[in-house]
């Protein structure tokens, strides 16, 4: 099967502790009108892609005990009757081939570091919480310089597409309550680390 233009991706990308905790955060890109439709295999494999670059980022920041797990891809549309966005379309699965390298303690999984990206509406923006650091990533809650240099660099290559744009390339946006689907306009690395809300972590913010 193909996806057709326009279309707003839904991609739940997964990450597990030992013991089973899970970490999930979820993105979204767009395949903006004019694109030509895409086999759902050309998206799978272009998601992944774009994950790997960003979370490859990180490797020498996050515990090697730090497993990345399937990315689960949807098309989500905005249903006018519930006011809601819907899964109108299953995608797949993928995975993201990284293997992450420190050799520290880890932190606590539910310690982060926050990458949060801005559009050009005020109340829409997304946050994402970096999981998986290590002790030796940060000083009494303070990330390094190296790791929020990493940090910038995970978020650089979120933005890549942006910078750049393609019609027939996947373009990272946040989507809001009121159906809207924002362009992302900046990102800012949080310069301190924080605590994950678990409910909401585990279902994706």
């Amino acid at each position: 099967m193909t996806v057709a233009a326009p279309a707003v991706l839904k991609c739940v990308a997964s990450m597990t502790y030992p013991g089973g905790w899970l970490c999930q955060n979820v993105f979204y890109w767009y395949l903006p009108p004019g694109s030509d439709a895409q086999a759902e295999s050309d998206i799978l494999s272009n998601v992944s892609g774009k994950l790997e670059d960003m979370y490859g980022e990180l490797v020498g920041r996050v515990s090697e005990d730090f497993t990345f797990d399937d990315v689960k891809v949807d098309v989500v549309e905005w249903d006018e009757t519930e006011e809601i966005w819907v899964t109108s379309q299953t995608v797949g699965t993928t995975n993201i081939s990284v293997t992450p390298t420190a050799t520290d303690d880890p932190l606590p999984p539910y310690v982060s570091a926050f990458i949060t990206a801005f559009t050009s509406k005020v109340r829409t923006r997304g946050r994402k919480q970096i999981a998986g650091l290590t002790e030796a990533a940060q000083n009494l809650g303070v990330p390094g310089s190296l790791t929020l240099t990493y940090l910038a660099s995970f978020a650089a290559e979120w933005l890549v597409d942006i910078v750049m744009p393609d019609i027939n390339e996947l373009q990272p946006v946040i989507i809001n309550s009121i159906g809207e689907v924002c362009n992302i306009i900046e990102m800012v690395v949080g310069d301190v680390m924080g605590t994950t809300n678990s409910r909401k972590f585990r279902n994706g913010v």
